[in-house]
């Protein structure tokens, strides 16, 4: 029996629940099944409440009242005594001997009103943190991502590595708030979501991925920036061309000079799901290739850009984890070392995007449609690029027809205005 139960057993006798007569069976039924649970949880406590008070159509209005009256008044006296109980295991508990923050800085040559104390009811210890260090640990826990799959992790305490309960997060928030430091934004946004996990990533996952990609970007290493850049020549080969040459396949340094500036853009196209994130990515990428095409540097190792191809790649292009046979891998990139592996690359242009439209997974009939009209989009312009001049006369041929057509149409309207003119 807990304490919950004892003090409301007691409010009951004096209210006399726990005699039998005519006039109050219900409300003893109520005070019996009380004393024989075992293991009173919180949710069985409103449980029994609802069912054997509030929804009982049985009880009178009164002894409805008289049933609240002493289940609120218990609720009070538990609570009192909850909170009595609880600050004295704080006073009485013993602080962590951790006599630096998380920066290996000093404690106690800092202030107060940047350090908080967080009690750990399970060992009853306090623990000595700075706030800055607490909001990294949760921001870095909130935001969490694994070779670009994210997730929301427990907020932990780093000196037991296990979790903060439901209290103690909402202490740290309170405690943040009253502090003069800005409140975390994901932070915040959790405690809206009553500190549920799924919840909470369900409704700001944008902005999670978001905030997580620019802290990766702003913090990844150069060696991580040379993989990123060979995949993405690799993801766009049919439109960057890169012939055999030595000192650009042993000159890394190089490689990230003239591709460095196109990182984020690439890593928020493949990973955002922001669409208008992703539309601006796109340009923004399509834009700084174009001008990376224009500098002279190209020339000194071999590479050719095809601008056309690069404008419609990348405007056709799709992530590789929406594709079927998904088997690119980053340090899987391979420069060719002759002429005729880029043309024929060049040359087979439209048929690797029609295997990744014919690839990918079609979820509902729009999707077949969709990929249709690609197909047909992407065999015109097949046409278009293995016989442009005959194209061109089509096009000029067509155009000319319909200005003919223009001109027996007016020249129809001006003889029958003529007519009824002198009529």
């Amino acid at each position: 029996m807990n304490v919950f139960q004892r003090i409301f057993l007691i409010l009951s006798k004096k209210h006399n629940f726990n005699k039998k007569n005519t006039n109050n069976i219900l409300l003893f039924n109520f005070y019996f099944s009380m004393q024989l649970i075992n293991n009173f949880t919180i949710k069985d406590k409103f449980k029994f409440f609802k069912i054997h008070i509030l929804n009982n159509k049985l009880l009178t209005l009164s002894e409805k009242e008289k049933g609240i009256y002493v289940f609120s008044i218990s609720q009070k006296y538990y609570f009192l005594l909850s909170n009595f109980l609880f600050k004295y295991k704080c006073k009485k508990a013993n602080f962590y001997n951790n006599l630096y923050d998380l920066n290996y800085n000093l404690l106690t040559n800092l202030s107060n009103n940047i350090k908080i104390i967080i009690y750990d009811n399970k060992n009853n210890l306090k623990y000595n943190f700075r706030i800055s260090d607490i909001i990294n640990i949760i921001n870095s826990s909130l935001c969490y991502m694994d070779n670009f799959y994210f997730s929301v992790n427990d907020i932990k305490n780093p000196y037991t590595n296990l979790p903060f309960n439901l209290s103690t997060l909402y202490n740290i928030y309170f405690s943040i708030k009253s502090s003069s430091f800005l409140m975390p934004k994901f932070f915040h946004l959790y405690f809206l979501s009553n500190f549920d996990k799924e919840n909470f990533y369900k409704l700001n996952e944008c902005l999670i991925k978001t905030y997580t990609l620019n802290n990766y970007i702003k913090n990844i290493n150069n060696n991580e920036k040379i993989v990123i850049i060979k995949n993405m020549l690799n993801e766009l080969k049919n439109s960057i061309s890169i012939i055999y040459n030595r000192e650009i396949y042993n000159n890394d340094k190089e490689l990230l000079n003239i591709f460095g500036s196109c990182i984020k853009d690439y890593i928020f196209m493949n990973h955002s799901n922001n669409v208008l994130l992703i539309f601006e990515a796109k340009e923004n990428l399509k834009n700084k290739i174009i001008l990376i095409s224009t500098q002279n540097i190209l020339s000194q190792f071999n590479i050719n850009i095809n601008i056309n191809n690069i404008t419609n790649e990348i405007a056709n292009y799709m992530r590789p984890h929406w594709r079927r046979d998904n088997n690119i891998s980053l340090n899987n990139f391979t420069i060719q070392n002759n002429m005729e592996n880029n043309i024929e690359n060049n040359g087979n242009i439209n048929h690797n995007i029609r295997r990744i439209f014919n690839n990918r997974q079609i979820n509902n009939t729009n999707n077949v449609v969709i990929r249709n009209i690609n197909k047909i989009f992407n065999n015109f312009n097949n046409i278009y690029r293995n016989y442009p001049i005959f194209c061109n006369t089509l096009f000029t041929c067509i155009i000319s027809f319909r200005v003919y057509l223009l001109y027996k149409f007016l020249h129809f309207l001006y003889i029958e205005f003529k007519k009824t003119l002198y009529t």
